[in-house]
């Protein structure tokens, strides 16, 4: 689920430059949500420090959800059998936040 400033009740009370910017935004995986919004541009920070490591069970599927985060990115670390796991890549998506794919 994305829903976006200007397609929120809102709408009316922010500025229209953040019509297009994500107010709520909703993925799940599984059993788990992880919920996410854009900041005001006078609050936004350049993420640093962390990293969103994704686990999954089929490397396939981990090489296909890699490829899908690095589109437009930047890839740190190619995906691919490490001694740890049959799958692991290391990204920075398009918005400049840093994932792992870990498929042990």
């Amino acid at each position: 689920m994305i829903m976006t400033y200007g397609d929120s009740p809102a709408a009316s009370h922010v500025p229209a430059e953040l019509g297009k910017q994500i107010i709520h935004a909703t993925l799940t995986l599984g059993d788990f949500q992880l919920q996410a919004s854009d900041c005001p541009p006078d609050k936004y920070h350049k993420p640093q420090g962390f990293a969103i490591t994704l686990q999954i069970n089929d490397p396939a599927k981990g090489e296909s959800i890699f490829n899908a985060l690095a589109e437009n990115g930047k890839i740190t670390m190619p995906y691919g059998k490490t001694f740890w796991a049959k799958g692991f890549g290391q990204l920075e998506d398009k918005f400049g936040i840093p994932w792992m794919v870990n498929c042990s």
